[in-house]
């Protein structure tokens, strides 16, 4: 069974939909943003791209090996305005990380996607579907190479320089061999594969700092996962 803890630092946030660290100020889907400026009712746009950047450590309960992960995100963030709450919010992206280590653990993944949801004066829903490709493994732990379709629900909310989301993604797979055997797991979840994550975000003198974790049911075991990130 593969135990997998990552460790990553993102250099530029705000986190991906699938992973939404929602943030004290900035306007999208992941944020409560400024109060809506329009003459009536319509939508703002903004385009973004970002790095992905990370350090990890995978452990298999006997041995560990650690490695980067490096990749990148951009995608167009959208939100309403001149209307009144509850507004929606989305985020439409693309994302892919590459997994290098000093050793024979390895990965990559590459996600596109649609979030969208409610959002009122400090609290927040966000869902839609995150088509991804993936492969990851440890040793004579393989993952082999799926498409799968990723379907997360996420509640956020906020107050003046604090924010948490909760939420869980189930995620249906095109390879049967990667497909979880729910009778030998203790944790609930369904789909082929399923993951229960949460973070906080807090805002302290302009930067933005924000703490995730993930927990990961997949047919080779759980993957833990923690992941830190900062942004101006």
């Amino acid at each position: 069974m593969l135990s997998c803890w990552l460790l990553s630092a993102a250099l530029a946030a705000p986190a991906p939909a699938s992973d939404p660290v929602p943030q004290a100020k900035g306007p999208g889907p992941q944020a409560k943003g400024p109060e809506p400026q329009a003459k009536g009712p319509g939508w703002e746009t903004k385009l973004y791209a970002q790095p992905r950047v990370g350090g990890l450590l995978f452990s298999d309960g006997e041995r560990t090996a650690t490695g980067v992960s490096i990749g990148a995100e951009g995608g167009l963030r959208y939100w309403q305005v001149g209307r009144p709450r509850p507004v929606l919010r989305g985020v439409a992206r693309v994302a892919g990380d590459y997994v290098l280590t000093t050793s024979d653990a390895a990965g990559m993944e590459l996600r596109v996607g649609n979030q969208l949801g409610p959002y009122w004066k400090n609290v927040g829903l966000q869902t839609g579907p995150d088509l991804f490709w993936n492969r990851y493994s440890f040793g004579q732990v393989d993952l082999d190479p799926t498409v799968g379709l990723a379907w997360p629900l996420t509640a956020l909310a906020w107050t003046r320089g604090l924010s948490v989301y909760g939420g869980a993604e189930p995620a249906w797979l095109s390879n049967p061999d990667r497909r979880v055997d729910w009778s030998e797991q203790a944790v609930p979840g369904f789909g082929h594969e399923f993951t229960w994550l949460g973070g906080v975000g807090v805002d302290v003198g302009g930067l933005s700092l924000s703490l995730g974790y993930r927990y990961r049911i997949t047919a080779g075991g759980g993957q833990h996962g923690v992941s830190a990130g900062i942004s101006l």
